[in-house]
């Protein structure tokens, strides 16, 4: 991915580098056998045309001007597969009756197969230099073959985590059964208006001008508008399997029944003949709201000990609009308000209605809900910092508040 580290080509024009993501490894020359180290060896060529390849399609070489031509050449190429309505009466016309009424498609013919010459000696011309290079000049060690390797399976893999998305997944036959139903009609709908041949070359151009720069920035664009991003999440929600059950909402009198709420800390039995007022000043001078609840000694017995709960709040919000923060969440990303039972997150009412207690053996020990600020992310919710951005779509806070057992 690239990197804060720049450098500047002859043309003054900063551009970003692609970093591998890995440290500081030992040399593999002296514990590697020699047969996969020749094995590797004979396959170092491969893996530098299959390196450059991904550069071309991940638009991150030096010369940004290169892919942009073959991509021209590839549209003037894809002219060759494309049938005219009157290429099957030629054989009915003279030489010059055909060159007079079908000039224009003899020269889109021409065009197509000087273009596939070019591209066909422009790709021998890097193949051989390959080789030549790695003959003339230093023998590659081991450690510059995996380097190589590694940049491949990095790039490869960033092409997989985005080609569609990281919410769609076909991950299990009914999801399958899913894509396949809803992508055949849609299918036989596109071939009735158009030819196979323009189906593939809109494909192939649409899967090569992907990560340029101008086409990301018109993703980045479309992605800011509501209508788009409702569109995406609508289609993912179908093929996903992480969605979250609807059930029921907890309330106070659901929560204190939940056995691994409760934290048990040493307290004298003798709360019980004090007010309430008075045990709740104590404890708040024992277990402080900064603190962290210690742990029950062994040597203490459940009489010396008091059952406190620590309500741990997630609040969820989703931006829809430029400064529309909203609690509407959509089906994968959880609940608007949730606490993690058993690491397993349940939905539970909004803090500022559970202030009023209905149960009579508990009671509140902190006057007032302590609310984190909020952490902002990305729209698959993978953290990006405190601030709010141009790059954050969600964000989430903590709401705490204990209460004990009078």
């Amino acid at each position: 991915m690239p990197d804060s580290s720049q450098r500047q080509n002859k043309n003054g024009i900063y551009r970003p580098r692609f970093v591998i993501p890995h440290t500081q490894k030992s040399s593999l020359t002296m514990i590697t056998p020699n047969e996969l180290t020749k094995t590797l060896f004979k396959f170092y060529p491969i893996l530098i045309m299959l390196e450059c390849t991904l550069n071309y399609a991940l638009w991150i070489n030096d010369d940004l001007c290169l892919p942009f031509i073959h991509l021209i050449l590839f549209c003037l190429i894809s002219e060759l597969f494309n049938k005219s309505n009157e290429e099957q009466t030629y054989l009915q016309y003279s030489i010059l009756e055909v060159l007079s009424k079908n000039i224009a498609f003899l020269f889109k013919r021409w065009i197509g197969l000087v273009s596939a010459c070019i591209l066909l000696c422009s790709s021998f011309y890097y193949i051989s230099t390959v080789y030549e290079d790695i003959n003339s000049y230093e023998k590659p060690t081991l450690d510059d073959i995996v380097i190589v390797l590694e940049s491949v399976l990095n790039k490869l893999e960033i092409i997989k985590n985005e080609s569609l998305g990281k919410r769609i997944r076909v991950s299990n036959f009914k999801t399958f059964v899913k894509l396949l139903f809803i992508l055949t009609p849609l299918q036989f709908t596109i071939f009735k208006y158009i030819s196979t041949t323009t189906y593939v070359t809109c494909f192939i151009i649409l899967s090569l001008i992907y990560y340029s720069i101008w086409f990301q920035a018109m993703l980045k664009l479309f992605w800011r508008m509501i209508f788009v991003r409702r569109m995406y999440y609508f289609a993912s929600s179908i093929f996903s399997n992480n969605n979250f059950p609807i059930g029921k909402t907890l309330c106070m009198e659901d929560v204190v029944k939940y056995e691994p709420l409760k934290f048990q800390v040493p307290f004298s039995k003798t709360i019980n003949l004090m007010e309430k007022s008075a045990a709740k000043e104590i404890l708040l001078k024992l277990y402080p709201i900064a603190s962290d609840l210690p742990k029950l000694k062994l040597d203490l017995s459940p009489s010396q000990s008091i059952n406190i709960i620590e309500l741990k709040i997630i609040e969820k919000q989703r931006r829809w609009g430029v400064d529309d923060w909203d609690n509407y969440m959509l089906p994968s990303d959880g609940y608007t308000f949730s606490i993690n039972v058993n690491d397993s997150p349940k939905k539970i009412e909004n803090p500022i209605h559970l202030n009023i207690l209905k149960t009579n053996d508990w009671e509140w020990l902190d006057d007032n809900w302590v609310i984190s600020d909020w952490c902002y992310s990305d729209s698959n919710w993978n953290y990006i910092g405190n601030y709010e951005s141009l790059e954050t779509y969600t964000r989430f806070r903590l709401w705490k508040k204990r209460l004990y057992q009078s």
